[in-house]
């Protein structure tokens, strides 16, 4: 895989008119190839997280329920809905995160990027989990 560094400095030559050498063209492939199979594997993450939040957080509400001893239909109804809140707000912290790193991602592509640049978790999804 091409480091940072290494890809600046082809960055750089590309941009002088240099052509590029087969050995090269072999380290941009295995890098996007890399880059690709990290993609398919965070991808996978990511929809595991939202998955598994979806099941576990009404899962705890009901067991925290139940340990309390408290089986009335309107602290489960309320633990229910509370549940419901916290897996939507982590559903759009993921989101936001994402269309923001998508926008980012456009915009380094559209107008070059410099060597310090990385995709960040968005302003807004910092917002929405500091609201927690």
């Amino acid at each position: 895989m091409l480091t940072p560094e290494e890809f600046v400095e082809l960055k750089k030559s590309i941009e002088d008119g240099n052509a590029i050498d087969n050995e090269t063209g072999q380290k941009i492939l295995l890098t996007i190839l890399e880059m690709d199979t990290n993609i398919v594997i965070l991808q996978n993450a990511l929809e595991l997280g939202v998955q598994n939040a979806q099941e576990v957080i009404p899962a705890v509400a009901e067991k925290v329920l139940a340990m309390a001893g408290r089986t009335d239909s309107k602290s489960k109804k309320k633990a229910a809905n509370y549940a419901a809140d916290v897996t939507a707000r982590y559903e759009i912290a993921i989101q936001l995160y994402l269309s923001g790193a998508a926008e980012k991602a456009q915009e380094m592509l559209a107008g070059g990027f410099s060597d310090s640049e990385e995709i960040e978790p968005t302003q807004e999804a910092d917002n929405e989990e500091s609201t927690n």
